[in-house]
């Protein structure tokens, strides 16, 4: 039997004990909840790096409430933490809308999340966890090591391999080797669509809508991304194998979005629609217009244009947005 992951827990608020316990039995896993209200955190700390390296710690951005000298809060204690273990995932939780921590302070933690719905996250945190303890325990000593950490198919591997960072590539012996791939691909591979796409760029791909995608999940399980950072709540899919599996259960003719109409199943409410017309056959998928946290749609490329706010990426989609109705 496998041992549970291991998280300690930072606090100021000891109210969130009892979240710790929820997230405890949810996850299957062991956190040590250190309440540091009223407190030295110099302490505290220095305790925690005493004993045994946890596989996650979770830190409260601002602990406003703790007795600290040096560290005046959160983020200094996370970059302190950082510099002794330099392959810990830190998730950061706060109050505050993650947007007014600046990017230096960004830079130390693998997420920042909302304390109001942590539990819309577990997965996610869950993931991390589990990702660094394989990549610690499974540390890739070359470009191939490297690629099989995220177990692509067999016809995706040299392209993958030309577009891994070269500061990724020359520095697999650097002591804070997992943190540079979380960045890597939970920021670049699994966020944008090119190697792997998420449920609406998937369903768009087969040329149906999101339900229908669900319907047919056995369809497309071969093409399931499995590798390192892969999370339940937030699937992905290899679009090479996403499209050998569309070409496989049907026996229409023509572009992806043309077979998969032809999948057994479907009938015409199962079409994906264009958003901007209404129009059969979407090609792409576009955001709805340019602001903060705007929705993304099924479109014609027609009806839209290079998203200004995204360079073009080699082996990616380009980000496309929505042209302004005339």
């Amino acid at each position: 039997m496998s041992k549970k992951l291991k998280f300690i827990w930072i606090d100021d608020n000891p109210q969130r004990l009892d979240g710790s316990k929820t997230m405890s039995n949810q996850l299957n896993v062991s956190i040590d909840f250190k309440d540091v209200k009223n407190k030295n955190l110099n302490d505290v700390l220095a305790s925690i790096l005493n004993g045994n390296e946890p596989n996650l710690l979770i830190i409260d951005h601002n602990l406003e409430d703790a007795s600290s000298g040096v560290f005046k809060k959160g983020s200094t204690a996370a970059a302190y933490i950082r510099e002794q273990w330099p392959e810990c995932p830190i998730i950061c939780i706060s109050g505050v809308d993650p947007g007014v921590v600046d990017s230096q302070q960004k830079a130390l933690y693998e997420e920042i999340l909302p304390i109001e719905n942590i539990s819309n996250h577990y997965t996610e945190i869950l993931a991390i966890a589990k990702s660094f303890a394989l990549i610690r325990n499974n540390k890739p000593h070359d470009l191939e090591g490297l690629i099989n950490l995220f177990q692509p198919p067999s016809q995706d591997r040299e392209n993958l391999k030309s577009i891994i960072p070269t500061a990724l590539k020359e520095n697999l012996n650097d002591r804070g080797l997992a943190v540079e791939i979380s960045r890597w691909a939970r920021g670049v591979l699994l966020a944008r669509p090119g190697f792997v796409y998420n449920q609406l760029w998937a369903s768009t791909l087969a040329g149906i809508t999101p339900n229908a995608f669900n319907g047919l999940e056995k369809k497309f399980k071969k093409a399931r991304y499995k590798g390192v950072f892969a999370n339940s709540a937030g699937e992905r899919w290899w679009k090479s194998e996403l499209l050998d599996c569309i070409s496989l259960n049907s026996k229409v003719r023509g572009l992806p979005w043309e077979k998969g109409r032809g999948i057994k199943g479907l009938d015409e409410n199962d079409f994906a629609k264009c958003y901007a017309s209404g129009e059969s056959f979407p090609e792409t998928v576009a955001f709805i217009d340019e602001t903060k946290g705007a929705k993304e749609e099924p479109m014609r490329l027609k009806y839209t244009s290079l998203h200004p706010d995204y360079e073009s990426l080699l082996f990616f989609e380009d980000i496309r947005l929505m042209n302004p109705a005339e």
